[in-house]
Formats: C-alpha cells, sequence, structure tokens
C-alpha cells in the first residue's frame, strides 16, 4: 500500500462517522496533488473506493509525475552530489538512510535551488 492508498480505503471506511456518504466521495487535486488524484482514478487499485475525481493544474501525464526507478535513482544522486550528501565511500548511495538523513540535515533553501539547478 503506497501512502496516497492508505488516506483513501480510511476514508471511505470511516466517512459515515462523519455524516458523509461512501457511495458519493470524490477526491481531488492540484498540481502534484492533481497527478495524484489522476493516477486513482485511472488505477484498478484504488478507483472502486471512489466515485468520481478533479485534477486541477496537473495530470498523470504531465512529464514529471511518473519517472522509472532508474532516473529516479539518477535525479536522487545529481541531487545529493549538488548538496554534498554523496559518500565518497559508497559512491552509489547505497546507504538510503544516511542519504536520507544527510538532506534532512539541508537547509531547504539549498535543497530547492538544488533541484532547479538540475532541471535547466
Amino acid at each position: 500500500m503506497t501512502s496516497d492508498e492508505y488516506p483513501v480505503i480510511i476514508t471511505r471506511t470511516f466517512i459515515h462517522s462523519f455524516g458523509g456518504d461512501n457511495n458519493r466521495i470524490s477526491i481531488m487535486g492540484h498540481s502534484s496533488g492533481a497527478a495524484s488524484a489522476h493516477l486513482h482514478v485511472i488505477a484498478n487499485k484504488t478507483n472502486h473506493y471512489f466515485q468520481s475525481g478533479a485534477s486541477f493544474s496537473g495530470s498523470a501525464f504531465t512529464h514529471w509525475a511518473i519517472k522509472s526507478p532508474k532516473e529516479t535513482k539518477r535525479l536522487t544522486d545529481a541531487l545529493a552530489y549538488n548538496v554534498n550528501c554523496n559518500n565518497p565511500n559508497n559512491p552509489d548511495n547505497a546507504d538510503t538512510e544516511a542519504l536520507v538523513e544527510c538532506l534532512r540535515q539541508k537547509n531547504p533553501v539549498e535543497l530547492v535551488a538544488a533541484q532547479y539547478r538540475l532541471l535547466v
């Protein structure tokens, strides 16, 4: 189960406790949330938990919505390198916990600037 699936399932399960109708659930999102909502609408795994969806300023078909594992790894390694989180003793960044901890210690402005440099 992905982190996006759990809220959809929980909403469907407990919406009646809040006066809602589990036969009238809509999901929606904006930008990256729009891509997520769109992916749920077209996914066989979760689309039976809601009846409709709306995407604002994004979709599952945008170039950034889905990346291959290989491309995701390449971009992660490049970001780590740009903010000096690459481990010279572990050039493949195989130690995920150490990489995540290093990234957490970075200034958010530095991370966003490094991410932007990857896009231009």
